[in-house]
């Protein structure tokens, strides 16, 4: 969730500054760094909070996610792995069971990493594949109880990349 976050951020900080007109390396480069110093503010904030607590795991996953996004404008090459998210509201949801939200929904959660297949193929193969297709990859939990225990799930499933999409 973290890494994520911090990602996804990065990224909308990063397009928010360019369509202001900010170069595209300072864009990334503050977009980044903004994505960073939100994330780890709420972490900080989490640590005076008496049912949560600071998490170093969780400070590092920032850490790597906005990094992540500040790779891929430097090593385009990363930009052939997308991080993605996926929520359908879980059993403990539906039934009322849960009190929370989508966020702290963790049953209801998957993370996906997302291939671009077309470009990471051999060319013999790539040829034949469709550029809008990908191919991903995903995690996610069941059965949690409150201690840190659940059931991992792992799924695999075709892709769609919208920037590649033929309109």
């Amino acid at each position: 969730l973290h890494f994520y976050g911090a990602n996804l951020l990065a990224h909308m900080f990063s397009a928010g500054l360019e369509a202001g007109n900010i170069q595209s390396e300072q864009a990334a480069i503050y977009g980044s760094a903004a994505a960073l110093a939100f994330q780890l503010y709420v972490e900080i904030e989490d640590g005076f909070g008496p049912n949560w607590g600071f998490s170093p795991g969780d400070a590092i996953a920032n850490v790597l996610g906005s990094g992540y996004a500040l790779g891929q404008y430097y090593f385009p090459y990363l930009k052939n792995f997308e991080f993605k998210f996926s929520y359908w509201p879980s059993q403990k949801v539906r039934d009322g069971l849960h009190k929370g939200n989508g966020i702290d929904d963790y049953e209801g959660q998957i993370y996906w990493l997302s291939f671009r297949m077309k470009n990471l193929l051999p060319k013999s193969i790539s040829e034949y594949w469709a550029a809008w297709m990908c191919l991903a990859a995903g995690i996610g939990v069941r059965n949690l109880n409150g201690i840190g225990g659940g059931q991992r799930e792992f799924y695999i499933s075709l892709d769609l990349d919208a920037e590649e999409i033929p309109l």
